[in-house]
């Protein structure tokens, strides 16, 4: 069986015709895989409440490179600042990354760490409701965490 390798966090899922043309450093494989887990989100409230920023924000950083662009890169590396280390509520964050977004015209050249974790949407899409939370909470504070050295750019954002 043939398969798909993401540049972007390592996961290995079987090759299919999906098409992607977005910006993120993902196969089209990759994509769908957050796709359905975005879905199973927006269908379940509780799990929507707690984890939809930070799926998005975690995918985003973990899948930086290639044609992803800087402010994109560090707008979501901010959302995983605010709901990390400031304990944001994740519905706070949206409307700040849209306020940064429009506010700033340069942004910091935030090169991608090599070591993408271990944690990755494949762990989120195979968590039980149960685990989901946690999943994604585990994965996004790992995301986090490899990009330390531009823990102060990201701060400073602000």
């Amino acid at each position: 069986m043939d398969e798909s390798v993401c540049p972007g966090c390592a996961t290995r899922l079987p090759f299919s015709h999906v098409l992607y043309e977005g910006y993120f450093n993902t196969t089209p494989e990759c994509w769908s895989l957050f796709t359905e887990v975005q879905g199973r989100q927006y269908g379940n409230v509780l799990l929507g409440r707690h984890t939809h920023q930070s799926t998005i924000d975690a995918y985003a950083a973990q899948h930086a490179g290639a044609d992803h662009p800087d402010k994109s890169v560090a707008i979501h590396l901010l959302g995983l600042y605010l709901v990390i280390e400031q304990e944001a509520d994740p519905l706070e964050v949206a409307p700040v990354q849209q306020r940064m977004a429009s506010a700033r015209a340069n942004w910091p050249e935030l090169i991608r760490p090599e070591d993408q974790g271990g944690l990755t949407i494949f762990n989120v899409a195979m968590a039980d409701d149960g685990d989901h939370i946690n999943t994604v909470h585990s994965w996004s504070r790992e995301v986090w965490g490899m990009w330390a050295e531009h823990h102060q750019t990201i701060a400073e954002l602000l």
